[in-house]
């Protein structure tokens, strides 16, 4: 059984740094330029994002963990600057790849999504790599549409309504 806990400080500390570092590659395969250059972009945007860190309102940080305690997943939501706060971006869901193909993606972004929409969020949005067929598919299984897909097919948006 995969338990979803809020991360302690040092646990975030080490699951965030890798989410920025892939949000990086990501923007600099799908834009272009640099990892470097992505990577400072990133650096400088989430003390806006996040003034108060992991406490900050508006954001849900979750570790999975396995029964033996393992941390195998990250997952994180959000509000982002000017939506409505009943919308919240899924930042980021990430599974370490020793612990992949066995259905922890799906367990935890189902499992979010209900806490989501207990919560009162009506819609999320997220963003994909066009090339991660695995991720697009679960998404889609979940009830995702996509709404937009940019030049080359680089990045895909999607969104759920909930409730």
């Amino acid at each position: 059984m995969l338990k979803l806990v809020q991360p302690t400080a040092d646990v975030f500390d080490h699951w965030f740094q890798e989410s920025a570092d892939r949000q990086a590659e990501d923007r600099a395969w799908a834009e272009g330029g640099d990892v470097s250059t992505h990577r400072a972009q990133v650096s400088a945007m989430i003390p806006r994002l996040l003034p108060d860190g992991k406490e900050t309102p508006g954001h849900t940080f979750r570790v999975a963990q396995t029964e033996a305690g393992a941390d195998v997943a990250f997952v994180w939501f959000g509000i982002v600057p000017g939506m409505p706060s009943s919308v919240k971006l899924l930042f980021d869901v990430y599974v370490a790849p020793e612990h992949r193909r066995k259905g922890y993606a799906r367990t935890i972004l189902t499992r979010m999504l209900t806490e989501m929409s207990a919560e009162g969020v009506e819609e999320v949005l997220l963003h994909a790599r066009g090339d991660n067929a695995p991720a697009l598919t679960l998404y889609e299984s979940l009830g995702f549409m996509r709404t937009e897909t940019s030049p080359h097919g680089k990045q895909v948006q999607m969104r759920l309504q909930l409730g």
